[in-house]
């Protein structure tokens, strides 16, 4: 048992587990009395402010379980909640650089907005390689109805799957998939809140200009924005946002590239609870952004005699009518160009496609879930593709993604797909 005196605050690193005793304590806006359990997942540090004299117990994987900190929140982040509680409608984008505290922010101004007794509040994840509500590699959004410190637990109501985990090279999907995403969280809560990805060095800012004037919040709130920001601010006033400017808490810490990774490990494994095998013919659905299914299915024989000329085992087999794509079982890192009958072909080595990450959409184009490819290969006279996912309804599309996935749901590759 661990005594505190009102006024303090601690922090704590997950995983760990404090239960409250007696006394009172606010965590990320909300409030416990009396007695009350926060759970504290891997990966995550969180502020705990003691409004009374408290009693309460710490299990933590860290020694010490607990640090005590000067201050839970900067004040400015206060009087950003403040003008955020006057806006009509309450409508707030989220921007800063990696580790300055944008998912703490957005988390404390939803449960800030739930207690004056707006709900629900639409929280908009547009973060690919940090997720807190969607998989890793896709965009999603949620609807809470009441206080929460940790939205880890809560499904996406809808989400858009990009395949990869950075913002790099396809920020125009992001601005597209991002403005979809809000409109269609616009017609279910008056409250919005839009985080963004952590990209925010000099050459970001003309891609978070354009969120920005794509999605015209009521409010811009900024980070920790240590860079020259006139483009950011000038399209922000230009159509009505109210620009915050607002540091980071001190407590802060940065995650190094193996806590990013293992967080998102984790949330693999979220999207993979019970997962079961499945075999689907590749002609009963649709490989977005994807050669394959394009063409017409090589049969077995063709397969064959082009296995003999080459000198591989191919599996499967598609003629577009300019390309010839090949699945082979062969042990490399790389795919093949290669000529074969005077058309361009490209040999894709099964090991390199096996444990492929994939976006799962059902037949009416909804997004569903995610699967991990294990192979595409002929089963007598058809082309299958077998994946392991959790998702058991009917599937109408796959979209690939750039990262591969072992037996464990760890990350073993991130590339640009060839699918």
């Amino acid at each position: 048992m661990i005594r505190f005196e009102e006024g303090c605050s601690i922090i704590i690193d997950g995983p760990a587990y404090l239960k409250l005793m007696s006394g009172a304590l606010r965590v990320l806006g909300v409030e416990y009395r009396g007695r009350g359990k926060i759970i504290v997942r891997e990966g995550r540090s969180v502020p705990v402010e003691f409004l009374e004299d408290s009693e309460v117990e710490v299990l933590s994987a860290s020694n010490p379980s607990f640090e005590r900190i000067d201050e839970a929140f900067p004040f400015e982040w206060f009087e950003a909640l403040r003008i955020v509680s006057k806006l009509d409608p309450m409508d707030v984008l989220v921007l800063g650089s990696v580790d300055v505290g944008k998912s703490t922010f957005a988390l404390m101004c939803a449960n800030h907005i739930l207690s004056m007794g707006v709900k629900p509040v639409a929280i908009v994840d547009g973060d690919l390689g940090q997720t807190d509500i969607g998989p890793p590699g896709a965009l999603s959004y949620t609807l809470l109805d009441k206080p929460t410190v940790d939205l880890f637990n809560f499904r996406f109501e809808e989400a858009v799957f990009i395949g990869s985990l950075t913002p790099y090279q396809i920020v125009d999907k992001i601005v597209e998939s991002l403005t979809y995403l809000k409109s269609r969280a616009s017609s279910r809560s008056k409250a919005i809140i839009v985080n963004t990805d952590g990209w925010f060095t000099v050459e970001a800012i003309p891609y978070k200009a354009r969120i920005v004037e794509r999605l015209r919040p009521k409010a811009t709130v900024i980070i920790d924005g240590d860079i020259d920001l006139s483009l950011i601010e000038d399209i922000a006033k230009s159509s009505g946002s109210t620009v915050i400017r607002i540091p980071p808490p001190k407590y802060i810490r940065g995650k190094s590239r193996s806590d990013r990774k293992g967080r998102r490990e984790l949330c693999y494994r979220k999207y993979f609870i019970d997962p079961a095998v499945r075999k689907i013919p590749v002609t009963w659905v649709r490989f977005i952004d994807s050669p394959i299914g394009l063409g017409a299915t090589l049969q077995m024989d063709k397969l064959r005699e082009i296995s003999a000329d080459l000198g591989l085992e191919c599996i499967y087999g598609e003629h577009t009518g300019s390309t010839l794509y090949i699945i082979a079982r062969i042990d490399s890192e790389d795919y093949m160009e290669i000529e074969y009958g005077g058309v361009k072909g490209i040999v894709i080595p099964d090991s390199l496609i096996k444990g492929l990450l994939m976006g799962v959409y059902d037949q009416t184009g909804v997004f569903r879930g995610l699967a991990i490819l294990k192979s595409i290969f002929m089963e007598g006279d058809r082309g299958v593709v077998e994946l392991i996912t959790s998702y058991r309804g009917s599937i109408g599309c796959l979209k690939p993604g750039s990262v591969r996935l072992d037996e464990n749901f760890k990350e073993v590759a991130k590339f640009k797909s060839i699918l």
